[in-house]
């Protein structure tokens, strides 16, 4: 039984790994900035970095380019604050919206059954 598991081919259980990981904190900023079109301060972390760089890969909206205006839009259509915290810095308003967005989830069974038997049809 070991033997069948040893026989599957190399990547086979590593393929939705990012590639970023081991890159040098150099490497890192070369990737944000050619993926993302800006530069980070030098001073940012390796850990922010891949961070960045992750949400780039998911194709999340990268909230550095909205005005503060629209992440205050977005922070309380979200319900994420309330109108007196609008006040907030544009940086600070990018994180609320960040941290969101990293703990959102989804109410599977929250779906009718005959949605979830779909789903598990596929």
């Amino acid at each position: 039984m070991g033997d069948a598991f040893e026989m599957k081919p190399p990547g086979f259980n590593t393929y939705w790994r990012l590639e970023y990981p081991s890159s040098s904190i150099e490497q890192l900023h070369d990737q944000v900035e050619s993926k993302t079109g800006h530069r980070l301060p030098e001073n940012t972390t390796r850990l922010h970095l891949c961070e960045v760089l992750g949400r780039f890969e998911r194709q999340a909206l990268d909230y550095n380019k909205c005005t503060r205006d629209e992440l205050c839009k977005f922070v309380l259509q979200r319900k994420l604050a309330g109108k007196e915290d609008v006040k907030w810095t544009k940086e600070q308003l990018v994180e609320v919206l960040e941290t969101a967005d990293e703990d959102r989830t989804f109410n599977f069974m929250g779906l009718s059954p005959e949605l979830r038997c779909q789903v598990y049809a596929l």
